[in-house]
């Protein structure tokens, strides 16, 4: 190779080193670049983090570096703490932990510590949280601390801490099981409540589905989903709860959420409602309930009667209102004690049940009221045929105890649609009907109709205008003889009262009596009868005809008054008339309403003088024990039994026993309501006493009075 070819070379060789060189020196402007921006990115972080940053000279252990949030969180200046050991700086309280942490760190490279507590230049205390790094700069070891305050967290920590404290104090004292239960549905933890209502034990229960106590929760309406399949309740529900032995509780369960450790949670409160359910249970058959019968009361009749009117309407079909009213029934009570009549009622409803189809409703709406509502009948007749049938049902015997009772009923009937749509209005006109019924005689049906709905407004008036009968002078008495059998001699007379009306005329008793007794004005038309007829019979005496004894009749009402014996003698005494002249009757039920109370009352007016008797005597229930006690001189048979005496054996009967049983205790007897000539036959036969009828008279006014019996004398 020649000289040329030779320098060619070379200055090729060097065009090539020229171009590694420039390639060379591209790469290192590049990473000079790159250096100077990773390190003006981490100045910038430097600067701007949150975290205190320290730098230290790992040979020297002094500090070479801080970042300026370092010096906001502890408030001294860089120049403060540059060039000092780390246990050197006042922030550090606990040099021994700081020298003791930083020796860990050359050794092992890495360091963490969770709460170093640092002073601040102004004396406040904060949290710190220390993480530690070796790294090399170069042929330089250096140490890098990151410093973050964690104060607040500690002290939510500790919040928490105390709030968990709290939380297990109510949880283990709580009445109500509260359970936690994670996002599978799954229990974790379990308070002692929950062992009494559900039988298991807080460690039995640990990740278990919480289905195991609340199978129903699936089907709940009210359920949040949680991953897609798991379900827990969503707000407050009620649902049923299964315990360990297998029977279902009523349980009331609410249930929150809550985050721990970026967990979801949650907490499930489930209260045992076991006795409010029975507490509502009770409170809502009290409410629609009969307490004593067990039968719907009126509130359910009326929501049951909605229902089957609807029906009916759709199915054009009637249906027929059936109000029955128990006759006489307070004379059980009052003779008896409502202990007995409790059992005659409870008697009558099983009757009453027993006679209605399936799907008839039976209601017990008053004391001895009930209720029949015969439904998807086509006819009035249909109503007519039961009615009938229950009437004949409720004249059989009641056995109730030792007593053999007999309780009639008498019933009104309002049809659904014809007399009216509106159930308060049916009830209305049913009742109607049964006043009506009781008007004449009992014991037997009536439906409802204008003329009934009359006669109730015409009651109404009447009840007005009876209590103004005594200022207004219109009532009068009338006197009836009571004769001897044996002689016809007029013996006595009894004075009865009369209604003398402007508009509907003469009233007998019978017409208003008990409605006087209905509105508490009984006692006072008694003190008027007993106060008229002392005068009237002092006036006969003092015209100069023979003394006679006349006998009135004392209510229920008045005999039960306290002043009873006081009152009479007032009167006497106002009028002048000898007591031996007056002859009180009382009637059966009245005596044996309140025994000490009759005998207390008979034994006073009887060392009065005056004269006593039994009237109505054989209707009520009297002891033979009780009535030798009543100081009385006479028994007066009750009309009802002198009615059948010719045609009826029981009645002779008893108007035999009453006879024997008078003349047996020395007591006189006197029948009531002698209207032929053969009852006279029988009474004289059979050695009766007195009589007193419209075979003799009826009852007269006054002025016919003195002219029949004076005016011979």
């Amino acid at each position: 190779m020649n000289d040329k070819e030779t320098l060619l070379k070379d200055i090729e060789k060097l065009h090539k080193r020229i171009d590694e060189l420039e390639e060379s020196e591209r790469k290192c402007k590049k990473a000079n670049a790159g250096l100077t921006y990773s390190e003006a990115c981490y100045r910038r972080f430097f600067e701007s983090t949150t975290d205190g940053i320290l730098i230290l000279d790992a040979e020297t252990e002094s500090i070479i570096d801080g970042n300026p949030y370092l010096t906001k969180m502890l408030g001294y200046t860089p120049g403060e703490f540059l060039g000092k050991k780390l246990w050197e700086l006042g922030a550090f309280k606990d040099i021994e932990e700081i020298k003791t942490a930083h020796a860990e760190l050359l050794r092992e490279g890495h360091i963490h510590y969770e709460h170093i507590p640092l002073e601040t230049k102004d004396g406040r205390v904060i949290s710190a949280e220390f993480v530690g790094n070796v790294y090399s700069a170069g042929d330089r070891k250096l140490v890098q601390f990151s410093i973050r305050d964690i104060t607040r967290r500690k002290e939510a920590e500790e919040a928490l801490r105390k709030s968990e404290e709290r939380y297990r104090i109510i949880a283990e004292n709580a009445r109500d099981a509260i359970i936690t239960i994670d996002e599978e549905g799954r229990i974790m933890l379990a308070n002692p409540a929950t062992e009494r209502i559900f039988g298991y034990t807080g460690a039995e229960l640990y990740d278990q589905p919480l289905t195991m106590l609340l199978p129903g929760l699936l089907e709940s309406e009210k359920k949040q989903v949680v991953n897609g399949n798991r379900h827990l309740p969503l707000g407050v529900i009620e649902i049923p709860g299964l315990h360990r032995d297998g029977h279902e509780i009523p349980l009331e369960i609410s249930c929150g959420e809550f985050m721990k450790e970026e967990k979801r949670f949650f907490i499930g409160i489930i209260r045992d409602i076991t006795q409010r359910k029975k507490a509502e249970e009770t409170i809502k058959y009290q409410a629609f309930h009969d307490l004593l019968t067990g039968l719907p009361n009126r509130a359910q009749l009326m929501l049951r009667f909605e229902l089957e009117s609807a029906q009916a309407e759709r199915n054009n079909k009637k249906i027929a209102v059936l109000y029955i009213d128990l006759d006489r029934f307070k004379v059980i009570n009052d003779s008896l004690g409502h202990a007995v009549g409790d059992k005659v009622l409870l008697a009558v409803a099983d009757r009453l049940r027993a006679s209605i189809g399936k799907n008839d409703a039976l209601a017990r709406i008053g004391s001895e009221e009930f209720v029949i509502l015969l439904l998807d009948i086509n006819r009035a007749e249909d109503a007519v045929l039961f009615a009938r049938k229950l009437v004949d049902i409720m004249r059989k015997t009641f056995r109730i105890d030792a007593h053999e009772l007999y309780v009639t009923a008498s019933i009104g009937i309002s049809m659904y649609p014809e007399d009216s749509m509106d159930a308060e209005v049916l009830l209305k006109n049913a009742h109607a009907a049964v006043s009506y019924v009781k008007e004449r005689g009992r014991d037997t049906y009536q439906f409802f109709n204008r003329a009934i709905n009359t006669r109730t407004i015409e009651r109404l008036l009447l009840e007005s205008s009876l209590r103004q009968t005594i200022e207004r002078g219109e009532l009068e008495l009338h006197f009836q003889p009571q004769v001897d059998i044996r002689t016809g001699a007029v013996l006595s007379y009894e004075a009865l009262v009369r209604w003398n009306h402007p508009e509907l005329g003469l009233l007998l008793p019978s017409e208003f009596i008990h409605i006087a007794e209905e509105i508490g004005f009984i006692t006072a038309i008694d003190e008027w009868v007993l106060r008229a007829a002392c005068a009237q019979n002092k006036a006969w005496q003092d015209a100069g005809y023979s003394p006679l004894c006349v006998a009135v009749n004392i209510s229920a009402q008045q005999f039960q008054e306290p002043a009873l014996v006081e009152t009479v003698t007032g009167i006497v005494h106002e009028a002048g008339l000898d007591p031996r002249f007056l002859d009180i009757e009382i009637t059966e039920g009245a005596a044996m309403r309140d025994i000490d109370t009759a005998i207390r009352h008979l034994r006073g007016l009887h060392q009065m003088g005056i004269n006593l008797s039994i009237d109505d005597f054989g209707t009520g229930y009297s002891s033979l024990n009780y009535l030798k006690q009543f100081p009385v001189q006479k028994l007066k048979i009750d009309q009802s039994f002198i009615r059948g005496l010719v045609t009826d054996a029981d009645d002779r009967t008893i108007v035999n026993a009453v006879i024997a049983l008078g003349h047996s205790l020395k007591i006189r007897v006197l029948a009531e309501g002698v209207e032929t000539d053969e009852q006279l036959t029988f009474l004289k036969e059979n050695a009766c006493d007195e009589m007193q009828g419209f075979l003799f008279s009826r009852p007269l006014p006054a002025e016919e009075f003195n002219q029949l019996v004076f005016s011979g004398r």
